[in-house]
């Protein structure tokens, strides 16, 4: 599998274009076939194939493959020169003898390299036979007419690839195609030379001899590439249609003496013609041509090639027409005239008019240099009226050049407008100048400073006229002051600018102040004081309006940083209430919403103040209840507000606080129900000295007492108990203290037991006083 595909690679994938293409009309296009081998047809050459398809609906195209590789520079060439001749299409100035082209980069895809994509060229497909074919027919009819038609349109082709500024590069029988109406076209433009590819190397050198043997792999393209060849092409052609039978004798020789015939493939000229002009039978034959040109044409041709190659001249000036040098110097075309002479050919007679015709063209050339240049003082010193005045191309710069004192007076007074900063005089002086001015290239340095000046005058009678207008378009003024700072200001409003910028900045001002928010709240009011600007505002009406709103946010402030020195002074350890009162008073006369950072100050001492005033008026109360004493008390510590009460009620609460606790104890007992040796325990454990004048205690108090006199009765109990006193025991038992008393089981025998020995006792007692000792014997037991 080759890297770079062959000939027969390309027809193999021909067969079947809707695969082998990737541009989609191509895909649709019928290829010319072999009628024998029913294989599409190339016409190979050196480093190509051409093949001719047909477009449906559109006509025949030349499709162009390589087969041999094409790299990064030719593509980027082919792409300059596609890109080239389709604008000369597009505007109608292509030269008749060519046809656009377009590159594909990646056009046609090869099996055979494995799928890959090559490059390919399309365009028109141009009909008839290579200009060699075409010849040797000619020669055959000894057609000297057609021969010499051929040769007057040669000229013109070349003439129109010089005026296209296109060189082909590559000139040569192959290259030129007859159409079947002997029109004459080029085809293969790979060594085409147009005006972006000026300078870039020569890749290809042509075919051997049309080129000049100085033309080498480091010759640089440049627009008369072709000059060489294109002379070569017409002394041929000129030199057939004098004498066909110089085919015969060059071209179609008798090999070795016999009948067959040796077909040489170039026109006419080998190498060694040149080489050994001397020696040249066929620059012999020419010399001796019935075409007077054709003598002179084959000597100078001969004398070209041993040369430089840049000394070759153009076709233009090789086939100079004199008369029509005359001519063109009668009606004072003077360049015409000295691009179609060659001076070495000129007449003597003619040497004296060139001469001058050169002055002007000289005098006019550095001329139309100092216009586009700008040099007013090199017009006025090259201007000659003799040289000048009748040379119709001259007329341009002779306008300008003319007038080339005044414009000099005309721009130092601009120059000095300018220095000056005097941007009003430049525009003035611009516009009464205008016409003379406006396409000249010295003038050119102006014109930028005049337009920004016509816009920096502009701005400026914009905004002084709107900083008068009441209302005032304050976003328009500001936008013109912006742009004009932009541009470098101007005079008139720099002196004007502080009243300027006072008037955008007390707008710019008041704008913002409009936008803030009307709720009353400290950082609002704090907003409005930081926005308002006395400076700006002061007497200004649009603003003193809102003055009142400022005021009254300005109070608000005030007040609330009265609060802040009061909170400052009685903070931390050192309250009192003269302070708190103070904070809670000032705090009162803020607006409703209007909560600053020390709201929660406010808040606390009012709190402070509330609990103190509840303690005292608790305390103040006939008979005070010590829980709600100590509850009121307990209050005023949690506020922090310990400091604020007064000596006589801070004891008092004190002695509440003791209290509390004992009262909430006594709240648990109930007094309903018998005796409970519980509860008597709870009242003995509970009860101090400081509840016996307690109002709130005295509901236990009797309980108390009770219980304490139980207690010391039951001690006697348990006593007579001990020591079997039936007397004690039966009185304590009778205690209404005991009635009720939940006894022991045991303590209840022994007051049984203690009854019955007091009845016997009693019984007994009654039997001694009543005197009967029988009675008495019997009751003792």
């Amino acid at each position: 599998m080759s890297d770079w595909p062959i000939a027969s690679y390309y027809s193999n994938m021909l067969q079947n274009p809707q695969i082998a293409f990737r541009d989609s009309e191509l895909k649709t296009c019928v290829i010319e076939s072999n009628p024998t081998t029913r294989q599409p047809k190339p016409r190979t050459g050196a480093f190509a194939a051409v093949y001719k398809g047909t477009i449906p609906g559109k006509g025949d195209v030349a499709i162009r493959v390589f087969t041999r590789a094409s790299g990064q520079e030719h593509r980027e060439r082919y792409a300059a020169i596609s890109e080239y001749l389709n604008t000369l299409s597009s505007n109608g100035s292509l030269p008749s003898s060519l046809v656009g082209f377009n590159f594909h980069d990646k056009g046609i895809r090869v099996a055979d390299c494995g799928g890959k994509w090559f490059p390919l060229l399309t365009m028109e497909w141009v009909p008839g036979s290579p200009l060699f074919d075409w010849v040797q027919n000619q020669c055959h009819n000894q057609d000297s007419r057609a021969l010499g038609d051929v040769s007057e349109k040669w000229v013109q082709l070349i003439d129109e690839l010089c005026r296209a500024e296109i060189a082909h590069g590559d000139l040569q029988h192959g290259n030129v195609m007859v159409t079947p109406s002997n029109e004459l076209k080029l085809v293969d433009y790979d060594c085409m030379c147009v005006p972006k590819l000026v300078g870039m190397p020569n890749l290809e050198i042509g075919v051997e001899p049309y080129q000049h043997q100085k033309r080498d792999e480091n010759t640089k393209l440049y627009p008369g590439l072709d000059n060489f060849s294109a002379l070569y092409i017409l002394v041929v052609l000129r030199a057939l249609a004098a004498d066909p039978r110089l085919w015969f004798a060059y071209n179609e020789t008798n090999k070795n003496g016999s009948s067959e015939k040796e077909l040489y493939d170039k026109l006419l000229f080998r190498r060694e013609d040149f080489d050994q002009p001397n020696n040249s039978r066929l620059l012999q034959d020419l010399k001796r041509s019935s075409d007077e040109k054709v003598r002179r044409w084959a000597k100078e041709l001969a004398a070209l090639w041993e040369g430089p190659l840049l000394d070759v001249p153009s076709l233009q000036k090789f086939v100079c027409d004199f008369d029509k040098v005359r001519e063109l110097l009668g009606q004072h075309a003077f360049d015409e005239a000295l691009a179609m002479v060659n001076r070495n050919h000129a007449p003597l007679e003619l040497q004296s008019a060139l001469d001058n015709a050169e002055q002007r063209v000289q005098r006019r050339e550095e001329l139309e240099q100092a216009v586009q240049s700008g040099n007013e003082a090199e017009m006025a010193r090259l201007y000659d009226p003799n040289l000048l005045d009748n040379y119709p191309r001259a007329k341009q710069a002779v306008e300008q050049s003319r007038h080339a004192p005044k414009v000099i007076q005309i721009l130092q007074e601009l120059t000095q407008a300018r220095q000056g900063g005097e941007g009003r005089k430049l525009v003035e002086i611009w516009d009464r100048n205008q016409a003379l001015l406006s396409d000249r290239s010295s003038a050119q340095s102006f014109q930028s400073d005049v337009k920004q000046w016509r816009e920096r005058n502009n701005l400026c009678d914009g905004i002084l006229r709107e900083a008068k207008n009441t209302p005032c378009d304050v976003a328009l003024l500001r936008d013109n002051w912006e742009r004009l700072k932009h541009l470098g200001g101007h005079p008139e409003v720099d002196r004007q600018a502080a009243a300027i910028q006072k008037i955008i900045a007390r707008h710019e001002t008041l704008s913002v102040f409009l936008k803030l928010p009307g709720t009353v709240t400290l950082n609002n009011d704090q907003a409005v004081l930081s926005t308002w600007n006395e400076s700006l505002f002061a007497g200004w009406n649009d603003a003193e309006k809102y003055r009142p709103r400022f005021r009254a946010a300005e109070e608000r402030v005030q007040k609330f940083q009265t609060i802040q020195n009061v909170i400052r002074q009685h903070n931390g350890d050192h309250l009192t209430r003269r302070g708190e009162e103070a904070i809670v008073r000032i705090g009162a006369d803020l607006e409703d919403g209007y909560h600053p950072p020390s709201q929660s100050r406010i808040d606390d001492a009012s709190r402070r103040l509330r609990v103190v005033r509840a303690l005292e008026g608790i305390c103040q109360q006939p008979a005070p209840s010590e829980i709600a004493v100590a509850v009121a008390w307990r209050d005023v510590r949690e506020a922090g507000a310990d400091s604020l009460v007064d000596p006589s009620t801070r004891a008092r609460a004190r002695e509440a606080m003791a209290l509390a606790p004992l009262l909430q104890k006594l709240n648990r007992i109930r007094l309903d129900g018998p005796p409970d040796p519980a509860r008597d325990e709870a009242l003995l454990a509970i009860w101090d000295d400081r509840l016996t004048n307690c109002v709130e205690a005295q509901p236990w108090q009797k309980a108390w007492e009770d219980a304490r006199s139980r207690q010391k009765l039951l001690r006697r109990f348990k006593q007579a108990i001990a020591q079997e006193d039936v007397v004690v025991i039966c009185k304590c038992a009778n205690s209404s203290l005991l009635a009720h008393w939940p006894f022991t089981t045991e303590q209840k025998q022994k007051i049984i037991q203690a009854k019955k020995a007091a009845q016997g006792m009693n019984a007994l007692v009654g039997v001694l006083r009543s005197g009967d000792r029988q009675q008495f014997v019997k009751q003792f037991n």
